[in-house]
């Protein structure tokens, strides 16, 4: 889901760009029916690509479908016309079919609350069906779970690594404006864009003028994914007055040049390797797999 879908975005906006040079607009014509047809495939049972969407086993994690299926809607909802819209009616009907097998996971207690609710924020944008109760409990107590200074606690615990960006703030501000006719209480929406705000200030002045950044907490294997917040608000418009949008550009281009430099960052067949600096497999936490790693891929929000 990653891999297919984060730079679609961009190719979406730059189709009425006309400072976008001929060559560029063909590559992304190209890559826009790569990922319909990948769509397509991962939701086709008789496809060789066909998706894992509820179920476990000895190389999944326990429910990590759901996380996958999140990050996919969350993909539709950036860019709903190219990636779901025009798909053929057939496409539409098992791509929600599919993620109706998410939804009959449970997530625990934590962030995972927002891979449900952004299930839900995705089912009510493009069907006008939607669970609200699953999307105010996430809002809810991610509200509850506010320490303070721009950042969340991840369930109950504040814990010191990227999850407020890789997952926490882009999806509290996705979800709260998708879904936003679904939501009683009114007060979440203008917290979470505040916070939002600030984080992306602190979040910025981690990059160092030579693109470097603090390698810090769990999953830090998603590389760039580190900066997923400051270029989601790039993208939806909620940059702080402090930081120039040109500002932020050249902050996560020397953060981009910087992670990926190394000659042992593709395996033989072109995947992206486990690690930091190249391939490091012991930084991997169990619930990584490859597709995982392409998270990296929302700094081009």
């Amino acid at each position: 889901a990653y891999e297919i879908c984060a730079c679609l975005v961009c190719s979406e906006m730059c189709i009425r760009d006309s400072s976008t040079s001929e060559e560029e607009r063909a590559l992304q014509k190209q890559y826009r029916a790569f990922a319909r047809k990948a769509l397509a495939n991962i939701c086709n049972p008789c496809a060789a690509d066909y998706c894992v969407w509820n179920q476990t086993g000895a190389l999944l994690s326990p429910d990590q479908p759901l996380v996958d299926a999140a990050f996919l809607a969350s993909a539709l909802l950036k860019a709903p016309t190219q990636l779901f819209t025009i798909q053929p009616p057939e496409v539409r009907g098992k791509l929600l079919a599919a993620f109706e097998q998410a939804r009959l996971m449970r997530p625990v207690r934590n962030n995972w609350l927002l891979f449900a609710a952004t299930i839900e924020a995705m089912r009510y944008r493009f069907t006008g069906i939607g669970d609200g109760m699953r999307i105010e409990y996430a809002l809810s107590k991610h509200f509850e779970w506010y320490k303070g200074d721009g950042a969340y606690g991840d369930g109950d615990a504040f814990h010191w690594d990227y999850y407020n960006s890789f997952v926490i703030q882009p999806m509290l501000e996705e979800v709260s404006r998708t879904a936003e006719p679904l939501i009683a209480d009114k007060r979440y929406r203008a917290q979470f864009v505040k916070s939002l705000m600030r984080y992306c200030e602190l979040l910025e002045r981690m990059i160092s003028p030579d693109g470097s950044y603090p390698c810090m907490g769990r999953s830090i294997v998603y590389r760039t994914g580190a900066f997923h917040a400051l270029a989601h608000a790039a993208l939806s418009g909620h940059l702080p007055p402090s930081l120039p949008p040109g500002q932020v550009r050249r902050a996560l281009s020397l953060a981009l040049r910087k992670m990926f430099f190394s000659q042992e960052l593709f395996d033989p067949s072109g995947f992206l390797q486990k690690g930091l600096s190249g391939r490091q497999p012991g930084l991997a936490e169990s619930y990584i797999n490859t597709g995982s790693l392409y998270l990296c891929s929302t700094i081009f929000l």
